[in-house]
């Protein structure tokens, strides 16, 4: 039992909930700074005004088509501009948007639409990875700079779900992910105020849509009228690249998992400040490898602040945080962190009770953060989303292993299960071994140590 000594659990910050919608940022800014610069990519800039104009034609048009709110809407794009307008037009209407990357097998593909219950697809032009039986929307460049009709008012709620994710590799069934506007609000609105987000700075806007991490880069910077710089199609991971896209649009803040930022650094090696703008790096998603905040230092800019995040798609993106200064050289680890605000962060026994201090437990997370639950999925919603009659509230058993440290911040252990990251992304390898130690870097991204 893990009563037989003190626990001390971080105190975590608490604060009203948020009542503004993902997409309410766009709109604002829009109407307060409609010339100024929302989005820079190597094709094009956009300026609030135009951005908010296509999203408004993606609303009108899939009213067009018969989409209602509550509806899910697949966004099948490769990166770009025309995936932002999608996801705030989507939210607009007061739909889901349901990320489905073209890359994918057309099998997993077509799971994922049926399962999501997708009424539209949404997709660029060229795009051909597509569902023939579903009605699709494309964006063009013909949607930034004529007006769109006026909508028709839609009564948005906090509680309304904003966006399904799916997790698990190829090796498991998928899991949808509900997470509401105010959960995710909750996680943005903290990560901005924290670490200083405002109108002078260009996010590097690095992930997936169908990574979680792509929800800070697709609403966040436009709640403080900041800009989201992006790189070409298929060329997220060229460092080479990178250094074009990130110069030009003066990144002030990265937001991707340690192995991008690896890449970069190996890229720049020998080099010194190489990103005199670049201010504030948010690594989430997998293990962070010790020597990697100082070569950050040397070689990219010796003042820029480091961050490790942590959480679970389950909990809106990010749940915990730690500031990495100097890595003392007895750590065998990054320290996981607190909890982030309205985010209580727990070692808990099998009785979820709170285990004391070095004594090994499951982490679970608490508080506004939460997903609704996994869509059409009771089952494992329930095994995963419980009661816990201690603190009187629901929390997510993250299958995750920890312990407190003696100031109440928790070290991440490893995983309960089967489950390793690769890049940030869960695979659950089951009795396939191929997965593990497929190449020697398996080591430094299985787990989910920093996030």
């Amino acid at each position: 039992m893990c009563w037989a000594l003190p626990t001390v659990s971080a105190p975590v910050t608490q604060a009203p909930a948020p009542t503004a919608l993902l997409h309410h940022g766009l709109l604002r800014q829009a109407a307060l700074t409609p010339q100024e610069t929302a989005l820079i990519s190597p094709i094009r800039e956009l300026t609030y005004r135009q951005l908010s104009t296509a999203a408004d034609h993606v609303a009108r048009a899939l009213l067009a088509l018969g989409v209602q709110h509550g509806d899910r809407v697949a966004v099948v794009m490769e990166k770009g501009w025309q995936q932002i307008a999608a996801v705030h037009g989507i939210l607009r209407l007061g739909a889901v948007y349901l990320p489905v990357d073209p890359v994918l097998p057309p099998q997993r593909r077509q799971l994922l639409l049926t399962v999501g219950e997708v009424r539209v697809q949404v997709t660029q032009p060229g795009l051909t990875q597509l569902e023939p039986s579903l009605p699709v929307l494309i964006i063009d460049d013909g949607m930034l700079d004529t007006p769109a009709a006026p909508l028709p008012e839609v009564a948005g709620d906090v509680t309304d779900l904003a966006y399904i994710i799916f997790t698990s590799g190829s090796t498991g069934t998928p899991k949808g992910v509900m997470i509401d506007h105010r959960a995710a609000m909750n996680t943005l609105e903290d990560i901005n105020e924290r670490f200083g987000l405002n109108a002078q700075d260009r996010v590097f806007g690095l992930s997936s849509l169908s990574f979680d991490l792509s929800v800070y880069d697709a609403f966040a910077p436009f709640m403080v009228g900041a800009a989201l710089v992006l790189p070409e199609a298929g060329r997220e991971k060229d460092p080479r690249h990178w250094q074009t896209v990130m110069a030009h649009g003066h990144v002030s803040v990265w937001n991707a998992v340690p192995a991008l930022m690896q890449m970069l650094c190996e890229y720049h090696s020998g080099d010194r400040m190489s990103y005199p703008t670049l201010r504030l790096a948010l690594l989430s998603g997998d293990w962070i490898p010790l020597t990697l905040p100082e070569q950050m230092r040397e070689r990219l800019n010796e003042t820029m602040d480091i961050i490790s995040l942590g959480g679970a798609t389950e909990c809106a993106i990010w749940s915990v945080y730690y500031p990495i200064g100097e890595v003392e050289s007895t750590w065998t680890s990054i320290p996981y962190g607190r909890g982030l605000r309205n985010q209580p962060v727990y070692v808990l026994n099998a009785q979820l009770e709170e285990c004391p201090v070095g004594v090994e437990g499951e982490i679970c997370i608490g508080g506004m953060g939460l997903a609704q639950g996994y869509l059409n999925d009771a089952e494992k919603t329930a095994a995963s989303f419980v009661w816990r009659e201690a603190s009187g509230e629901r929390i997510y058993r993250t299958g995750d292993r920890g312990r407190y440290f003696a100031d109440g911040q928790v070290a991440f252990l490893g995983r309960n299960d089967t489950q390793v990251k690769v890049n940030g992304l869960p695979y659950r390898t089951g009795g396939n071994r191929a997965l593990h130690c497929a190449t020697s870097r398996c080591g430094a991204v299985s787990g989910g140590g920093s996030g």
